[in-house]
């Protein structure tokens, strides 16, 4: 079978917008912060760690995805890549 691949570039301005779309959601950081340290979400350390959203950023730009995913084959791979935790 013959996978093919979307390889739509994504512009550091389109990401950079992503993320500032996430900076400005009504997403309670302190809700969050007073969790344990190791329930704290992936959002709230994009908040705030810069090392982690550039990490994220690269990852965005380079990660491809073929064009026949369904929702639930996409889901799987986010999820694989959460079970590394």
């Amino acid at each position: 079978m013959e996978i093919e691949l979307v390889r739509n570039k994504v512009t550091t301005k389109e990401a950079e917008e992503f993320l500032e779309i996430i900076k400005n959601s009504k997403y309670n950081v302190i809700q969050q912060l007073n969790k344990s340290s190791a329930q704290i979400s992936i959002l709230a350390l994009l908040l705030s760690s810069n090392v982690h959203r550039k990490a994220l950023l690269k990852v965005l730009k380079e990660t491809c995805v073929p064009i026949s995913a369904t929702e639930s084959a996409f889901e799987g791979m986010v999820s694989t890549v959460l079970a590394t935790n």
